[in-house]
């Protein structure tokens, strides 16, 4: 697998063997062992759960994780859990199977995610289907990105993606659906981040099934529609309340007494706050942004022998396409001579972000200019354009 930062550094050939590696493994789990759908069957029921409290209407709450998920359906919508979980799954092989594998160099990864941070609801919903670099797409991190929404922490190791149409209540349509185009986002999780127990009950019915529980999971799916309305601020706090409340009714009963304990082992500020819960949204959409711009290359990786045979056995491509950050041209010290930084962090600079309109498309599209990434690769990333260091 790709090193870890801090152990030796991260590699492209490391990265695209990892990313190669985990997503044959993924495929194998999610086509083969029944403990997905029960996870996706969870999570689906617990948005019912929460949604119901927002709407008051078991038809419309269940049509709305329906369509959260991808899964198309005819009013009334069922509340058949496990089979639209057995439907979520299926669907994520077929995207897996035939999506182009990305990887990104640590850099590459701090200005992306410093770029998901700028980046608001109202920008979310200028995402339009040229955006995406490819229809579909695998993402690998090199290392996990922790965020909180509130509910919990996710430890996000991955994301994927599809450009397809799906199903949406519709009250002028005859059937009260209707079709629109959107972004279907899959957000995968580093196992280590699960927690002791969690991972060790998922490994033990892995193993009870013959299967090996692989490095990454599938934690939920969502979707993106192509300019969406933005939803009033009254909205999204309603539907957040709901949200926290559910999780921490599900806390309660599998926690206890230490429910209200649950979090408290980890350290301030090393998360990254996601109080609208769409962080992993933000993160796609900064992700094909960048890919567009200049601030990023890419490169295919070699094709090794072994590397189509891994490829073979999952009914997949071998292709990798390596994102970095395009390296800046190193300007000369000012006038006084050398000086010896002992910097603390790593930062970026210079990163902002505009709206600009292009006349030919007839449609505004996010820019993030200027953003690179200042200080040694085995510093932690700061937000803002400010850091104390120690010149000697």
């Amino acid at each position: 697998m790709a090193q870890r930062r801090g152990q030796g550094g991260w590699s492209p050939t490391g990265a695209a063997r990892a990313a190669r590696e985990y997503k044959t493994a993924v495929i194998d789990f999610l086509d083969r062992s029944p403990t997905p759908v029960r996870v996706q069957a969870n999570t689906m029921r617990s948005s019912y759960r929460a949604l119901l409290k927002v709407y008051h209407d078991p038809h419309k709450a269940a049509g709305r994780v329906l369509q959260r998920n991808g899964v198309w359906f005819q009013a009334p919508p069922s509340v058949d859990w496990p089979a639209h979980a057995r439907e979520v799954i299926a669907r994520e092989v077929e995207v897996l199977r035939s999506a182009p594998l990305y990887v990104m160099s640590p850099q590459m990864c701090d200005v992306t995610v410093a770029a998901a941070q700028t980046l608001t609801m109202s920008d979310l919903s200028l995402l339009d289907e040229a955006d995406p670099p490819t229809g579909q797409g695998f993402l690998l991190l090199p290392h996990p990105v922790v965020s909180d929404d509130g509910t919990g922490r996710l430890h996000m190791r991955a994301l994927g993606w599809s450009v397809e149409p799906g199903v949406y209540p519709d009250n002028t349509a005859f059937d009260g659906v209707g079709f629109k185009m959107h972004v279907r986002i899959s957000t995968y999780l580093d196992v280590r981040g699960l927690g002791d127990d969690i991972r060790d009950d998922l490994a033990a019915e892995a193993h009870a099934d013959r299967r090996t529980l692989p490095a990454i999971m599938l934690r939920f799916v969502t979707t993106l529609p192509f300019h969406a309305r933005v939803p009033a601020p009254h909205e999204h706090e309603r539907m957040a309340r709901a949200l926290h409340a559910t999780a921490a009714e599900e806390a309660r009963q599998v926690l206890g007494e230490d429910a209200a304990d649950a979090r408290a082992e980890y350290a301030p500020g090393s998360v990254l706050p996601d109080p609208e819960h769409n962080f992993h949204s933000r993160m796609t959409y900064a992700f094909f942004r960048l890919a567009e711009q200049r601030i990023a290359t890419s490169e295919q990786a070699p094709v090794t022998h072994s590397a189509r045979v891994l490829a073979e056995r999952a009914q997949t491509t071998p292709d990798v396409r390596i994102i970095q950050l395009r390296a800046k041209t190193k300007q000369s010290e000012a006038e006084g001579g050398h000086r010896s930084v002992d910097w603390s962090h790593r930062w970026v600079v210079q990163m902002h972000k505009v709206r600009q309109w292009y006349p030919s498309e007839q449609r505004n599209k996010i820019i993030l200019r200027g953003p690179y990434v200042k200080g040694p690769a085995d510093k932690p990333l700061i937000g803002g354009e400010v850091v104390r260091a120690l010149i000697r």
